[in-house]
């Protein structure tokens, strides 16, 4: 992309952000003191009821606009050999997991507000019979996909109990669906969790949930086999931390990296990029049964040298992508500006307690080249090299250090102007998964459909999490961008196919 009209070389802010480096020091450090004051005062006034201030990685998806209110979607599908009352089986176990753990029931029973640009929690305020409510059934009474999508779609972006302060909320299928899948025999229910994105991370939730209804799978364990992709950027990070010269390195870039990712950044120009969202959304999701590729997934990255698990998701995701500009006879674009979230510190694997509930993973700005399907292999060494740009370029740790620590003492009104960009078409999450998971003794948990929600300007959620060898693919769309649930579905559709693809040609070029 060209340089944005009107923008100073990269050496020049560079420049700048050394001259100015005191002088930036002592705004952060008035800001530190300004955010002590404000909590101190809440602790006076509020006394006991006072949970504390939102930590910097929390705190940033507490601004929202009427277009995404930044709720956080995990849908489960629970199969049981007989007719259960999941309402009161759910709300028994959050009874018994949560009441022993003080610091995960103060959060989760909490909520937040905000003061003189600093947000907070207030301790004790809702209770988890207010969270947990009956899912909305059918008028006609066809409790089918079809429906449930729709109803998860029109759901999304509703504001969350308490006017919008609560942290999560529940809607369990009081009644089984109508089963689909007849050749497997039982009651299949489902669970819809719609929780604020201040509350953690997806890998966090996810993991957080199963060790809650689930006492028979070490999911850590499952996560740690799929970390080595990303482990470098950790190592990267530690370096940044250890060796000074790196730390002025950082200081040095900084400046250049947050301003060419957020203000400066050239916008996308493509059918499916629309700066201004309408806040009503489709949701589409598939998830395997029988077939199992992530498998097929691992025997790709194992034959092609040099190749990532991620970097085959992401080429099928954009092969994807290229096959919907194709149906509507439009001009693909080169490449696609999209977002992905990277964590660099994973949950702990201590099985004898929760995990904590907060948010530490930054954003990576990735250039996806679009890929033909006919010529897979080409595209998935164009994509190969977009992720390794993204992986050396640092705007990911300068952002980790923005996201997780400054962003703490910016009031809130600033922090929403900071982190609003209209450049991105989309954000792409890839979310390991757990083995098969028994919930309340007897249920299987068959099925698990996760997204985040959009950011302030950018519509389209694409979430790809593996569970039980499986995945789990799931598409939100803003509908200023995709207007027809068929639109968005096909967009899901199409990445299995692209892997059957991909997996055809790769033996085929490397037999």
């Amino acid at each position: 992309m060209q340089r944005k009209k009107g923008k100073a070389p990269d050496y020049i802010i560079q420049l700048l952000g050394v001259v100015f480096l005191p002088v930036n020091i002592a705004v952060l450090a008035a800001l530190w003191v300004y955010r002590q004051l404000v909590g101190l005062w809440l602790q006076l006034t509020l006394g006991e009821a006072y949970g504390g201030l939102l930590s910097a990685g929390d705190k940033v998806y507490v601004p929202n606009v009427p277009a995404s209110r930044k709720i956080t979607l995990i849908l489960w599908y629970l199969r049981s050999d007989q007719k259960i009352d999941v309402m009161q089986k759910m709300t028994q176990t959050l009874n018994e997991k949560i009441k022993g753990d003080a610091k995960q029931e103060g959060k989760l029973t909490s909520t937040f507000h905000t003061f003189l640009g600093q947000d907070y929690l207030l301790k004790n305020q809702i209770g988890i019979d207010e969270i947990i409510k009956p899912m909305p059934g059918p008028k006609d009474g066809t409790f089918n996909d079809a429906y449930l999508k729709k109803l998860v779609g029109d759901l999304s972006n509703v504001p969350l109990p308490r006017n919008h302060t609560a942290l999560w909320e529940i809607l369990v299928g009081i009644d089984p669906m109508d089963n689909a899948n007849t050749n497997v025999e039982g009651y299949l229910y489902p669970v819809l969790f719609r929780i604020h994105h201040s509350t953690a991370d997806g890998i966090r939730l996810v993991l957080f949930m199963s060790k809650i209804f689930s006492s028979d799978v070490n999911y850590v364990d499952k996560i740690s086999r799929q970390r080595s992709g990303r482990k470098r950027i950790l190592d990267q990070l530690c370096d940044v931390l250890s060796k000074s010269i790196q730390l002025v390195y950082l200081v040095v870039k900084g400046p250049a990296a947050i301003l060419n990712m957020t203000f400066w950044k050239e916008e996308d120009e493509n059918p499916i990029h629309n700066a201004s969202l309408s806040g009503d959304k489709l949701i589409a999701w598939s998830a395997e049964q029988s077939i199992q590729r992530v498998n097929t997934v691992k025997n790709i990255k194992n034959r092609i040298p040099n190749t990532r698990f991620s970097e085959v998701v992401l080429s099928c995701v954009s092969a994807s992508f290229y096959n919907y500009f194709q149906l509507k006879k439009w001009k693909v674009p080169p490449q696609m500006s999209v977002l992905t979230p990277l964590l660099f510190l994973y949950p702990e694997s201590n099985s004898s307690k929760l995990p904590e509930l907060r948010n530490d993973f930054t954003f990576a700005d990735l250039s996806l080249p679009l890929v033909d399907p006919d010529h897979f292999i080409n595209g998935l060494e164009d994509v190969k090299v977009s992720v390794e740009k993204m992986r050396k370029s640092p705007t990911t740790a300068v952002m980790y250090f923005l996201v997780n620590y400054i962003c703490a003492v910016i009031p809130s009104q600033l922090l929403l102007k900071i982190t609003t960009t209209k450049a991105f078409t989309a954000t792409i999450s890839i979310v390991p998964g757990a083995g098969r998971i028994k919930v309340f003794g007897d249920c299987d948990l068959e099925t698990i459909i996760s997204t985040a929600p959009h950011s302030n300007e950018t519509g389209i959620c694409f979430t790809i999490l593996t569970y039980d060898d499986k995945f789990q693919i799931c598409a939100f769309v803003d509908k200023a961008i995709m207007s027809e649930q068929e639109d968005v579905q096909y967009l899901v559709d199409e990445v299995f196919r692209n892997m059957d693809l991909l997996n055809k040609q790769s033996l085929q070029t490397f037999a």
